[in-house]
């Protein structure tokens, strides 16, 4: 099992290099049932929100459903036990709020891998973070 970060979905919607195609080969792997993956609820508002900024409304409206349509993809909620093991991850290993919700996400889902680019989960012994240079 696998968490996907937001930015995976970002790359994969709006990026032509070799992160987006990475990105799009990761999802591809998990709409073709390879790999299970789960990812947080707030994913939708981080990838919504890259789309209005970086492009325009009528593209995020359009791609905002994609998440939700990705099979083989489950959205966990953010609920109180998250946002309270979010704290321990922001206060502990000095990350972002919205990566410590990631993580704790992933940590209270019994997940042990982080599909991201984001570095900053290196810090963290309990999750292995996944990029480019995996191979599945």
């Amino acid at each position: 099992m696998y968490y996907i970060d937001a930015n995976i979905f970002i790359y994969a919607a709006i990026d032509n290099s070799d992160k987006g195609k990475w990105s799009r080969e990761v999802l591809q792997r998990v709409e073709n049932n390879n790999i299970s993956a789960i990812t947080s609820f707030l994913t939708w508002d981080e990838f919504t929100y890259a789309l209005l900024k970086k492009i325009n409304r009528d593209v995020a409206e359009e791609y905002s459903s994609f998440l939700f349509d990705l099979k083989g993809l489950s959205f966990i909620s953010v609920d109180e036990i998250i946002i309270k093991s979010a704290g321990y991850f922001f206060s502990h290993y000095k990350l972002k709020p919205r990566d410590a919700i990631h993580i704790a996400t992933a940590y209270n889902s019994g997940v042990k891998c982080i599909i991201s680019e984001d570095s900053d989960f290196e810090a963290i012994p309990l999750i292995k973070r996944i990029w480019m240079e995996h191979s599945w």
